[in-house]
């Protein structure tokens, strides 16, 4: 067998010599009436790639193995295509970055080259994999950035205001002890509800940025919660809140004690938040399927299964409470990203006036 190229007619066994050598892969197709037929690979190509010439026989074969997502080949095809049509008419080379799925090595980012000698068509594969990533990381740490920065400034901004004033109040004000100590307690309120933000939106940056190191130690499940209450029973209690637990016997569980009291944190917040004057809220524990769990259901404002899915897909921002307490878009998100750093998962069952149970599902043990 040979190749013309141009005046070249190069045999088989030459041309298997020569691009043996070359230090990436590369593919020679032929246009045969109306389809393109791949004729030959060389060897880095198996290695790296890891097709033959039998597996991709057409360029569509080449476009199915490569892109097995269908709608990512369908944007890759059109663009290959109309790329050469235009290098056709102006006799020039094309280049296409492009994300391929190889046989054995998943799928790597390349930047594919492509020359035109009559009806033979040269095609080399560089890979630009690692400079990708690293671009795909410095956009990500960029985004991560943006959008700390927003949500510091959406919501800080309103609990800073209030304390602001609060504090104006008592400065200018001529305030009876009644009146001051109200004054004080709402301030405290206030003080809380920043550092809370604050704590929340520090570990979901560094989430975010991959920073956590996780300490699995035995954790008593029972302590947190009734720790976490007691941090909150101001807050239940200016709404008149009927607060329980039903709480199961089982031993402590092996988990990150941080992230376990920061979800738990954020689950009784919500629901204190959602929850009209005078509801009701429980917190649970338990068993399911040899998995131990841990839930908080309310009597709230409760969310429909929309809302829930905007929240988790990161469309959904901040909502306020029922008193107007500002509400963490980031804080179920968060939640849900921690869990699966410590295999856990979180499930919300809500219905609109009636309210919300939200669980966490721990792994089981090893």
């Amino acid at each position: 067998m040979s190749i013309q190229l141009g005046q070249w007619t190069i045999d088989k066994l030459t041309l298997n010599r020569v691009l043996d050598f070359l230090p990436y892969p590369f593919l020679i197709s032929e246009r045969r009436e109306n389809t393109i037929h791949n004729i030959f690979v060389n060897k880095k190509f198996v290695e790296e790639i890891g097709y033959n010439i039998e597996e991709m026989e057409t360029i569509h074969d080449w476009f199915r193995v490569a892109y097995p997502d269908p709608e990512y080949r369908r944007k890759i095809f059109e663009e290959w295509k109309q790329l050469v049509e235009t290098a056709t008419e102006k006799d020039q080379s094309i280049y296409i970055r492009a994300l391929i799925q190889t046989k054995k090595h998943g799928k790597k980012w390349y930047e594919v080259k492509s020359s035109f000698s009559e009806n033979i068509r040269l095609v080399a594969f560089v890979s630009i994999h690692d400079e990708m990533l690293k671009e795909e990381e410095l956009l990500r740490i960029n985004e991560n950035k943006n959008r700390t920065l927003a949500i510091l400034s959406h919501d800080l901004r309103g609990p800073i205001t209030n304390l602001h004033a609060l504090s104006q109040l008592a400065l200018n004000k001529h305030l009876t002890q009644e009146e001051f100590l109200a004054t004080v307690q709402n301030v405290q309120e206030k003080t809380f509800q920043v550092l809370e933000f604050l704590d929340t939106t520090l570990h979901w940056t560094r989430t975010n940025f991959d920073n956590i190191t996780l300490c699995f130690d035995p954790i008593d499940l029972h302590a947190v919660i009734h720790k976490i209450l007691r941090v909150y029973e101001n807050s239940y209690s200016l709404k008149n809140l009927k607060v329980s637990t039903n709480l199961a016997d089982y031993p402590p569980i092996a988990s990150d004690h941080e992230i376990v009291v920061i979800v738990l944190r954020n689950l009784i917040s919500n629901a204190i938040k959602f929850t009209p004057d005078g509801g009701t809220m429980v917190v649970h524990t338990g068993t399911e399927n040899g998995q131990a769990f841990l839930a908080v259901e309310d009597t709230g404002m409760g969310m429909s299964e929309l809302v829930i899915n905007k929240i988790f897909s990161e469309e959904l921002q901040s909502q306020n409470g029922t008193r107007q307490e500002k509400g963490l878009g980031i804080g179920l998100r968060l939640c849900g990203e921690l869990l699966k750093k410590i295999g856990a998962a979180i499930s919300m069952k809500s219905e609109i006036g009636k309210g919300t149970c939200a669980k966490i599902l721990f792994p089981k043990k090893k």
